[in-house]
């Protein structure tokens, strides 16, 4: 199952349970109809507690939706996970698509505060797997000097 929301800071899914290629399918569209909608530099949040780890055939139509959110203007998307196969496949898969810059995983029973840490990903881009938040503007600095 899955629930798309407009936001503020652009939009929020929440997943849970079993999500197949077919729901993936479906998301991915009604995620490029909303997101066309959006101004340029909007943020997603995915609210994946509870989801069980995505069936290999839904990655491929996870990876499109992934394009064209991009494609659309996402800045930033965080990933907010509880079961440690499913925080591994999303890991593995930003690296693998090449989103790892922009999109951060948050394992809820690690993070107390996880909301709060996704909320400032998303809107100021302070990194949470970055201890010390200055080393983020340090980091910003080097890419991109007029924000930092």
């Amino acid at each position: 199952m899955y629930k798309i929301e407009k936001t503020d800071y652009g939009m929020k899914f929440t997943f849970s349970g079993f999500i197949d290629e077919q729901q993936v399918r479906n998301w991915g569209r009604e995620v490029w109809e909303m997101a066309k909608s959006l101004p340029k530099g909007f943020c997603l949040l995915m609210d994946m507690r509870g989801m069980q780890p995505l069936p290999r055939e839904a990655w491929q139509m996870m990876e499109k939706a992934q394009e064209k959110a991009i494609k659309a203007g996402m800045k930033r998307a965080v990933q907010i996970l509880d079961d440690p196969i499913t925080i591994m496949q999303f890991k593995r898969f930003a690296r693998h698509t090449g989103i790892a810059d922009r999109e951060r995983q948050i394992d809820v029973t690690t993070v107390p505060d996880w909301e709060k840490v996704a909320m400032d990903w998303l809107i100021s881009g302070i990194d949470p797997d970055v201890a010390d938040p200055a080393e983020t503007r340090i980091m910003r600095a080097f890419s991109d000097p007029e924000k930092a």
